[in-house]
């Protein structure tokens, strides 16, 4: 196979442009599907520090990413392919591909491995080393054939981290995937030869009980949920570009940023599409009714948690984010404690002005209390 024919298949995608205050988007919010542009992705601090640490560990950790639809993961896992090298040392041990098995032609085993050569291959850090790159350009795929150019990389000493977004899909074939296929990617993976980050809709220890596996492939060393953004993290979403860009304005007002806020709820996507109904109604001169019935419209194609999650997320946030958000603000001005002591923080701050209200603590009392959480003496 030419290099012509090997790269005409499948083109991985490319890592756009870094960052410039320059050609932003009027309306700067992306509903419905992956961000691409990196100046437009905010917020999932804690979840791309967890996949660098894993990453550039003692020993790389593969992980599986999961939620609900919609709530970012092929965003989040598309932005670390883009921007991992800003987040590493000594990148040029990694070799680092994104493929959605959504979009890619994976309905076989040859065709997973195929795809996943193809992804290596184009990758800058692969080009220097011959051997490597040579190994992934056979014509013919099959499982020796890739542990094989998969040991030719290792060699040259690079590790493969494969983000394989979408990683579900291949459970939703009738395709031979089977224990063997999954116990091959996990014996690579025991030998830190690859990492895999996957992002499925449920833990992949679901999809094990549904297809009646049995590899051990399915006990990933970590797993992490992806659940609705922090409200600082909202905070920067109807921001934008102001929170990403130096010197960009926001593109909404601030009327329209609470607005964006209350219809959003947290959640990704809402917000995305709120912010983005109340952008095109401030630049057509419609009023918030209109952007009000465009988001509701869209809003209701989105497919519903759980009652039950539905129920927990007042407690959630009263019990845990809020009280969180609180202790983080103390972080900014000086306290420096871990997320836990933040939340301990919080919790008292909201229950020493509690107890003010209710007449149970005297001013002076309030005082001597927050001046003990934060190390004062009185």
């Amino acid at each position: 196979m030419t290099d012509t024919q090997f790269s005409s298949e499948y083109t991985p995608p490319q890592p756009a442009p870094p960052p410039t205050p320059h050609s932003l988007p009027p309306c700067p919010f992306v509903a419905g599907s992956r961000i691409i542009d990196p100046r437009l992705f905010v917020g999932r601090r804690d979840e791309l520090r967890v996949l660098r640490d894993r990453m550039t560990g003692a020993q790389p950790t593969s992980l599986n990413l999961y939620g609900e639809r919609r709530i970012g993961k092929s965003s989040l896992l598309y932005h670390f392919f883009q921007s991992w090298t800003q987040r590493v040392s000594a990148a040029e041990r990694f070799v680092v591909v994104y493929l959605s098995l959504q979009d890619a032609r994976t309905d076989t085993e040859e065709a997973f491995y195929r795809a996943v050569a193809l992804g290596l291959a184009e990758r800058p850090g692969i080009q220097s080393h011959p051997n490597a790159r040579n190994s992934l350009r056979t014509s013919r795929w099959d499982r020796q054939a890739f542990n094989s150019a998969i040991e030719s990389v290792h060699q040259a000493g690079l590790l493969p981290v494969l983000c394989l977004d979408e990683f579900d899909a291949l459970f939703e074939k009738n395709a031979p995937f089977d224990d063997r296929f999954f116990d091959n990617l996990r014996a690579l993976m025991d030998g830190s030869h690859l990492m895999l980050i996957l992002s499925t809709h449920l833990p992949l220890d679901v999809y094990r009980k549904q297809k009646r596996l049995t590899s051990s492939f399915f006990n990933l060393g970590h797993t992490l949920p992806l659940d609705r953004l922090s409200p600082e993290e909202a905070g920067e979403l109807v921001r934008l570009p102001a929170s990403t860009v130096a010197d960009a304005l926001p593109a909404l007002g601030l009327d329209e940023q609470q607005t964006a806020l209350a219809w959003g709820d947290r959640h990704p996507y809402l917000l995305q599409l709120a912010a983005s109904a109340l952008c095109d109604a401030q630049r057509t001169g419609k009023d918030k009714a209109w952007a009000r019935r465009q988001f509701d419209a869209q809003a209701k194609r989105l497919p519903q948690p759980p009652l039950a999650r539905r129920l927990l997320y007042p407690f959630r946030w009263l019990l845990w984010d809020f009280p969180r958000s609180i202790g983080s603000l103390a972080q900014r001005i000086g306290v420096r404690v871990d997320e836990m002591m933040s939340w301990l923080i919080g919790m008292g701050i909201l229950l020493a002005l509690a107890l003010g209200l209710a007449g149970l603590l005297s001013q002076t009392q309030i005082l001597s209390l927050l001046a003990g959480l934060f190390g004062i003496s009185p």
